[in-house]
């Protein structure tokens, strides 16, 4: 139900806010996809992805964490109030949950043995664009670590050092695959 309550709160605090999504700006003629549709291709820029102006302020525990909602355990929420004239929201968690918030770069350099100065954050996957996203580190299920060199389709010579970060959260249906075995063959099976 809290799980819920939290996306259901921020999917609201984006329409509230008077947020755009990248690619629908005013003016522009929404797109219906069809299973006969074409593929529709939609191109986000940095300033559409990073403007504060408008965005909410987040508070946890009447701590001041940016224009970024954090990610964390949404469990964890005791209560959430928003102050839609002010634009803030804030959150209160349960006592029992202390989170340790640190950013992509910060987790990067805490947990990864890389030498590699430039990195790529997916979470959960979708692209991280801005490397101060605040995490709580106690709710990363993995880290996955590949390197600009993995990927045979990329220049070597073009592009180097770029370390590509998949971390995976703890959610419920992280922990469920996580937990799930898979049997492969049928050697032996049915006899």
């Amino acid at each position: 139900m809290k799980s819920y309550l939290f996306f259901t709160l921020f999917a609201f605090t984006i329409n509230s806010f008077g947020q755009v999504a990248p690619g629908n700006t005013p003016g522009t003629k929404p797109i219906q996809a069809t299973t006969s549709s074409k593929i529709t291709v939609s191109y986000e820029k940095a300033s559409d992805t990073n403007r504060i102006a408008g965005q909410p302020k987040y508070y946890i525990n009447n701590t001041f964490y940016g224009y970024q909602g954090p990610i964390f355990n949404p469990e964890s929420i005791k209560d959430i109030n928003i102050e839609k004239e002010a634009s803030k929201i804030h959150i209160t968690l349960k006592s029992e949950y202390q989170p340790s918030f640190i950013t992509m770069d910060q987790l990067k350099k805490k947990y990864v043995d890389s030498k590699n100065k430039t990195a790529i954050y997916i979470l959960d996957g979708n692209l991280i664009k801005n490397n101060l996203q605040l995490i709580d580190e106690n709710y990363v299920l993995n880290i996955k670590v590949s390197g600009s060199n993995d990927l045979l389709y990329l220049n070597k010579d073009d592009i180097n050092g770029i370390d590509i970060i998949t971390i995976s959260l703890k959610s419920k249906a992280n922990l469920d695959r996580a937990n799930t075995i898979y049997i492969r063959g049928n050697n032996g099976l049915g006899k």
